[in-house]
């Protein structure tokens, strides 16, 4: 009973710590963003659209996932990028975030908007869908968005057409939309459905611009552009999907290499 006592303690602990410094951590953008060594690779075939990557601060394992088909991959990597478990996903995915205030892998569905948890077993690796959270919400009507968690209130984050989506994480409903503006006027080729959520104060919202290959910063609270970022010339952009963030990294997705390469837009 104590031992079970101590790892229950022990994983609201590690919950209530990443809560705390997604919530608050300052961060300054840099001018160009860092190519880093980290990568994850996916193992198995089926699907281009790789859609989330999400981190388990608590095992220390990143998963990913590929958008399009319930059948397509859901995998685990350790904290260094290697592979350590597939399967598949069980629910056609979109967005994928761990959620610090349940301690559990969640994500959001094509069908119906609908919200799920993903089981996770004692070695950290992903199993696939485990049950439905939310049977419809308001992303039925944005079925491509992919969903983010901001974690110091539980609700959830999409964009669609300049405007941030607050989404109640216990009906399902809008809450708040935030305009988002003064950003580039340059800049029209916004990825539409792959919304990033950093943590970092006044820096909180992130989008990238496939065209000119940067990432747009945004004030959670106002919806005010605060910053952009550049990525090296040898970053893969895309229109759709591919883009995510997840433990302190930017992560873009080349579904010629099947490779999610970490990059850092924070110094």
């Amino acid at each position: 009973m104590m031992r079970t006592f101590i790892l229950s303690f022990t994983l609201l602990l590690c919950s209530f710590l990443f809560v705390v410094s997604s919530a608050h951590a300052q961060c300054t953008p840099r001018n160009v963003a860092k190519k880093e060594s980290l990568r994850l690779e996916m193992q198995s075939e089926g699907g281009t659209n790789g859609s989330a990557v999400a981190w388990n601060p608590v095992q220390r394992r990143y998963y990913a996932v590929i958008a399009g088909n319930a059948a397509f991959p859901l995998e685990t990597f350790d904290q260094q990028g290697a592979p350590v478990y597939q399967t598949t996903a069980g629910m056609d995915t979109r967005g994928m975030w761990w959620n610090p205030r349940k301690n559990r892998l969640e994500a959001n569905s094509y069908t119906d908007g609908a919200v799920f948890s993903l089981s996770v077993n004692g070695s950290g690796n992903a199993l696939g869908y485990d049950q439905t959270l939310l049977e419809e919400t308001a992303l039925s009507d944005y079925p491509q968005s992919c969903a983010v968690v901001e974690p110091k209130k539980g609700n959830f984050l999409f964009y669609s057409d300049g405007i941030l989506y607050t989404l109640s994480s216990a009906s399902g409903k809008i809450m708040k939309e935030t305009q988002l503006y003064n950003r580039p006027s340059s800049s029209g080729s916004v990825n539409e459905v792959a919304l990033i959520y950093t943590g970092c104060k006044k820096h909180e919202i992130g989008l990238l611009d496939y065209e000119t290959g940067k990432i747009y910063l945004f004030d959670l609270k106002s919806g005010k552009f605060t910053a952009a970022v550049e990525l090296p010339q040898s970053a893969v952009t895309n229109d759709m999907f591919r883009t995510s963030y997840a433990n302190g990294h930017l992560w873009l997705y080349d579904a010629e290499t099947r490779v999610w390469q970490a990059y850092q837009i924070f110094e």
